[in-house]
């Protein structure tokens, strides 16, 4: 994914690339169960 050098794209794309990890991560934890709301 090539994004300008828009620093509002980036940064929506840092923000949610790590709220994706955060939720891949719980859900880890929680046994797989928040894993697919991740993913919306």
């Amino acid at each position: 994914m090539i994004f300008s050098k828009d620093t509002d794209l980036v940064r929506a794309f840092e923000v949610s690339k790590a709220q994706w990890l955060t939720g891949a991560l719980l859900g880890h934890l929680e046994g797989g169960k928040t894993f697919p709301s991740a993913l919306l």
